[in-house]
């Protein structure tokens, strides 16, 4: 078989990097990022771990970030639907 009758490999999840690329941010091996309101990822040797947070005041979550992102985060919205739910 000649190699060109082979199927092409993307290889660029083989390809050793000091840092992630998450939702087209990058993010330095090491550093934890927050990608949405209620989303953290820290970029590790193994790929991006990403986590939800736990919001204990969903009031300073709208102060700190716009509705509309907010509304867009279901991890935000399961936290704090009822807050939410009253705007």
């Amino acid at each position: 078989m000649a190699c060109s009758e082979l199927p092409e490999m993307d290889l660029n999840k083989w390809v050793d990097r000091d840092y992630c690329l998450i939702d087209e941010r990058v993010v330095s091996r090491g550093r934890t990022k927050r990608i949405t309101p209620c989303v953290t990822c820290t970029c590790t040797l193994e790929g991006a771990e990403c986590h939800s947070i736990t919001v204990d005041d969903c009031s300073r979550l709208l102060r700190d970030f716009s509705l509309s992102v907010i509304q867009k985060d279901p991890v935000c919205l399961i936290q704090c639907s009822q807050q939410l739910k009253r705007l």
